[in-house]
């Protein structure tokens, strides 16, 4: 058991034992509204480090994504060149050269079918995440609000119950003193009547 929760406990036993049944409980929400408190505190942080590696996650995929469409753009270039490169031996008669440029042209722009799929592929990944980023981001603000919310409205009923508690304090010490007050004057009364039959007797 964590010291925290045997402190809790022995707060609500002290409380049980200082105050009686009614303030007791009051006590106990109390105690019950701080370890809530401490609990939704604990679920924000830990969605936010799952919201933290989620937007690390979105920054390697668009680091990834940013290096298979400049691995794209390099390849597209090469296919311009050799494309141009063939046309160019192709026009000088030099055959032989010009198969060579086709054949390695084929093979460049499968590279570019294939390196544009990924692009595509790492563009939409990078899109879905950015957009559960976001949402996730709002829903945690949104949480984040009614919780602040929620602990002012805790701390401002806590603050009340402190207040009435006060309240019910000083009307049981208005109460003992007025019944203190009230023996005290009926004691002298009983005295000042004691003293007038003892002068009545004396005559």
């Amino acid at each position: 058991m964590k010291l925290s929760e045997r402190i809790r406990l022995l707060l609500k036993a002290a409380a049980n034992d200082l105050f009686g049944e009614e303030q007791a409980a009051e006590v106990r929400q109390v105690l019950n509204g701080e370890t809530t408190a401490e609990h939704l505190t604990g679920l924000l942080d830990e969605a936010q480090s799952q919201l933290d590696t989620l937007r690390l996650e979105l920054g390697n995929a668009v680091s990834h994504q940013k290096r298979i469409e400049r691995a794209w753009q390099e390849s597209a270039a090469q296919v311009k060149s050799l494309d141009a490169a063939a046309d160019a031996a192709i026009q000088d008669g030099q055959e032989e050269r010009a198969r060579e440029y086709l054949a390695q042209l084929q093979s460049a722009q499968q590279n570019v079918q294939e390196l544009e799929e990924l692009a595509r592929a790492g563009e939409q990944r990078s899109t879905d995440l950015r957009s559960a980023v976001n949402q996730q981001q709002e829903q945690l603000d949104v949480l984040r609000r009614r919780a602040l919310t929620l602990t002012d409205r805790e701390r401002s009923v806590t603050a009340l119950a402190e207040l009435l508690g006060d309240q019910q304090s000083l009307s049981r010490q208005t109460e003992k003193l007025h019944t203190e007050l009230t023996a005290w004057e009926e004691q002298i009364a009983r005295r000042e009547d004691r003293i007038s039959a003892r002068r009545e007797w004396s005559k």
